[in-house]
């Protein structure tokens, strides 16, 4: 996939930021780019044909979403209503004990780690308690990672190590003076 994306030198010249324009574009260009991949990592599919341009680049592979339905161990909590601590537990009862190793993380998206921490008040504040800092992020005592990336009723478990991307392909920017 190509972005034909100008920036003309008159822009170069005559700009707020002088000297530093091109860094900032050049940061702004790479860290979208970043967000951009992330989604295709995630939520690529082959199979999409939406016959929206826009989703174009979510068929170029298939994400690690699709990946694990395909062949991962899998708890569909569709049946269950809302957040509870036993969503975690009967994820977790599904995953061999050998992946169990410390090195396991929750990656959700923010509202779904909202909704988490919404959970786990108003548990406490009908008890009359208060919740400890290090049970927020940390359901079933692994770590959360909040991922924009993921739609909200995704929750992945996983070692981050695992999710490994092979790029074949380069990424280049070209910087050119012509008129």
């Amino acid at each position: 996939i190509r972005l034909p994306w100008e920036i003309t030198e008159e822009t170069l010249r005559e700009n707020i930021e002088g000297q530093n324009f091109e860094t900032i574009v050049t940061n702004l260009m790479t860290s979208q780019l970043g967000v951009d991949l992330e989604d295709l990592y995630l939520n690529g599919d082959e199979a999409t044909d939406s016959g929206n341009p826009d989703y174009d680049f979510l068929k170029i592979n298939d994400g690690w979403i699709k990946q694990i339905a395909n062949g991962g161990h899998v708890y569909d909590a569709t049946s269950e209503e809302g957040m509870s601590l036993d969503l975690f537990y009967k994820t977790l009862a599904q995953l061999p004990n050998k992946y169990n190793n410390g090195k396991l993380r929750w990656l959700m998206s923010p509202k779904r780690a909202q909704e988490w921490e919404l959970f786990l008040l108003n548990k406490v504040v009908n008890a009359g308690g208060a919740v400890p800092d290090s049970v927020y992020n940390s359901p079933a005592r692994i770590q959360t990672v909040e991922c924009p990336s993921l739609d909200d009723s995704t929750i992945l478990l996983t070692d981050p190590k695992n999710l490994i991307v092979v790029n074949t392909y380069g990424v280049q920017i070209r910087k050119t003076t012509e008129g």
